[in-house]
């Protein structure tokens, strides 16, 4: 199903991450992290994603992956490490 607004078409019932032509945007989120490694690191980076979860897989495949197993076990581990209570070594803020 189409509609047209103001000369552009929108496709009723697609998710709108996906329209070229819409007027919304994928949300950005700031990630940053300190890296395990023997001279702490930040790495920081502006990442787009369709919630927090996706925008942090972004990051730890881009970013984090080579300090841990790039699978779903080191995924999993990297967001023990970053959401700790006790040290956490990450945050997320959504732009």
């Amino acid at each position: 199903v189409t509609k047209t607004y103001f000369k552009e078409t929108i496709l009723i019932g697609i998710n709108p991450v996906f329209l070229t032509k819409s007027r919304r945007y994928m949300p950005k989120y700031a990630v940053a992290f300190i890296v395990p490694s023997e001279t702490s690191q930040l790495r920081h980076r502006v990442l787009d994603g369709e919630n927090k979860d996706a925008a942090l897989r972004k990051f730890f495949t881009e970013e984090a992956s080579e300090y841990y197993s790039n699978d779903e076990q080191g995924f999993y581990y990297f967001k023990e490490d970053f959401f700790d209570e006790t040290s956490s070594t990450g945050s997320i803020i959504e732009l």
